[in-house]
């Protein structure tokens, strides 16, 4: 048999803490991923790598971005466990097999409210400190909200209901972050604010039949939304003018 090749360690001139990393593999959210080597320049494929000190440290850069990564993870196995949870065991996990709602669909929705959205207002930038309970109670009772106000289309398969599909699950969070800046005075939006906001929204959408209507000659079948960068965008923004036109100026309950 051919000799295995030698096992390289990732180096970056001196760095002491590049060299206890394996470049071919690092834990992310549970499962191990590639890592590319990173090219500064196009012309470097061409030339080669630049001299060893002046490479970027990925060694410094990692722990920020898996820390990033990880925190929405924490999240989402509370959400998936704890017992006042709308989405308790609904959440497909290595754990939790049975879940109906794939993962990485709820983390992309608590990721994208983390940066920019709702969730960002219960972070301390300067310490990266979080209030972990105030967020989730928050993702809880906004989800409690839909689950009431969308019963038919609540706990089914993706398949079945496009609520419950990751185009439906994003698009949703983009909601959630625009019903808590509505209620921006209230230092937590409850259930029953989430609820009165979604209420009006239950004549224009169309989870489990009928056609979505996104605007003139564009018609789509309620389970022709795919989990796509182009679907989601589309039916965030068809939820956020509808949010607009029959909530935002409405007296707050």
């Amino acid at each position: 048999m051919p000799a295995r090749p030698a096992r390289h360690r990732l180096l970056s001139g001196s760095c002491s803490s590049a060299r206890s990393f394996d470049p071919r593999f690092l834990p992310t959210l549970g499962r191990p991923r590639a890592v590319a080597l990173h090219f500064a320049r196009c012309d470097q494929l061409a030339t080669g790598l630049t001299p060893v000190r002046v490479r970027p440290c990925w060694a410094h850069k990692l722990p920020t971005l898996l820390q990033k990564r990880r925190f929405p993870a924490q999240l989402l196995a509370r959400l998936n466990s704890d017992s006042g949870s709308p989405l308790r065991g609904k959440i497909r996990t290595p754990t939790t097999p049975s879940g109906i709602v794939q993962d990485n669909s709820i983390l992309k929705m608590l990721e994208n409210s983390l940066s920019d959205g709702l969730l960002y207002r219960y972070r301390d930038p300067e310490t990266n400190q979080s209030d972990v309970e105030s967020m989730l109670q928050i993702v809880k009772s906004f989800w409690k909200a839909a689950s009431i106000v969308f019963p038919k289309a609540w706990g089914l398969p993706p398949a079945k209901s496009r609520l419950m599909h990751g185009a439906g699950i994003v698009s949703m969070g983009y909601l959630m972050d625009a019903i808590g800046e509505r209620f921006r005075d209230a230092k937590i939006p409850h259930e029953e604010q989430f609820r009165h906001d979604l209420l009006p929204l239950v004549d224009v959408c169309r989870w489990t039949d009928g056609y979505w209507d996104f605007g003139p000659g564009v018609k789509r079948k309620w389970n022709e939304v795919q989990n796509t960068p182009k679907d989601i965008q589309m039916l965030a923004n068809y939820l956020m003018v509808q949010y607009k036109a029959l909530v935002w100026s409405r007296p707050q309950s």
